[in-house]
């Protein structure tokens, strides 16, 4: 079943791919208009510091969920293993980050029950509020589209459902522990799960929404430096953005999301900006994060060395 799925999803990734490529060669023109002036690089640059204030979120983030779970590290360690964890997103099967992110938490003292506890916490957290706004942006691109089967586009509507998808941690981890006692222990290896505290669920949710915006003003100064399209607003590119990222975070197989992650943003956005542009930021947004990435690796390097340093200091002084 294993074999069966990820083969489906390098079938999908590989069609996405060739779709988004396909798409980058039918609109290549559109490069020759690109405005590569002083505010296109500033944009870049502002979009690479921009993945870097992500990381430093979700290592906030890392450092709540395991104290909520009984185990306090120092910001800048929690940070360093967020930081150096995430360039394994990159690797086949979209899962070394996980994998890494375990590992060097182990290193530091953190059993590996407590971190795939957290680990799963914050996975299912963030794909379920990715679900809630990504949703948001599908009913108002169907919306702007004249789709007449969605629902209109109103807060109220999707109140409940971001509830829900707020709750869905509680509700998983209630059946593990009550239902699949034995279940819960294998995943928090040897212990059973412990559900997030009311404080940590309230300040996960800031951070992780906070991400998203992110992400959106991002492409908002990408879109304004490199092709002048001041009319499309940051919560617009959040809410789209926000389903092209959940589209390729699921898909098994997808390293980073590559591939399935552009051909969604290409179909979101050319409605809004035109199918040039709408490929053309796909890429600049990839090789923003991805530079952004690379550079949250070597900032995570930094502070250990910074770390290490210290403690030699410390021991030779005293």
């Amino acid at each position: 079943m294993k074999s069966i799925i990820k083969t489906i999803g390098l079938c999908l990734v590989l069609v996405a791919t060739g779709y988004f490529v396909y798409a980058l060669y039918a609109q290549r023109a559109v490069f020759a208009e690109i405005n590569w002036s002083g505010g296109a690089a500033l944009a870049m640059v502002g979009s690479i510091v921009g993945m870097l204030a992500i990381t430093l979120l979700g290592g906030v983030a890392w450092r709540i969920l395991l104290a909520d779970q009984g185990f306090k590290l120092p910001w800048p360690t929690a940070i360093r293993l967020v930081a150096l964890s995430q360039i394994g997103k990159y690797l086949p099967g979209n899962v070394g980050h996980f994998v890494g992110q375990v590992a060097l938490s182990r290193a530091v003292g953190i059993p590996v029950g407590v971190s795939v506890a957290a680990l799963g916490i914050s996975t299912v957290w963030l794909i379920a509020l990715g679900v809630g706004v990504g949703s948001a942006g599908l009913i108002e691109a169907a919306a702007t589209s004249g789709v007449s089967w969605m629902p209109a586009f109103t807060p109220g509507r999707l109140i409940p459902l971001f509830v829900l998808l707020i709750a869905l941690p509680w509700i998983g981890i209630f059946v593990l522990n009550h239902f699949l006692p034995t279940l819960s222990e294998a995943l928090g290896k040897g212990q059973k799960i412990m559900p997030p505290s009311l404080g940590a669920a309230i300040l996960l949710t800031s951070l992780f929404l906070g991400t998203f915006i992110i992400f959106g003003l991002m492409l908002k100064a990408q879109s304004s430096a490199l092709f002048d399209t001041p009319d499309v607003g940051v919560i617009t590119f959040t809410l789209l953005f926000a389903s092209a990222w959940v589209a390729g975070y699921l898909i098994p197989g997808a390293p980073g999301g590559v591939g399935i992650r552009e051909a969604m943003m290409l179909l979101l956005f050319t409605p809004l900006l035109g199918a040039g542009p709408a490929a053309a930021i796909g890429l600049s947004m990839r090789v923003a994060t991805t530079l952004g990435d690379g550079a949250a690796f070597l900032a995570g390097l930094t502070i250990g060395w910074a770390q290490k340093n210290k403690e030699i200091n410390y021991e030779s002084q005293s």
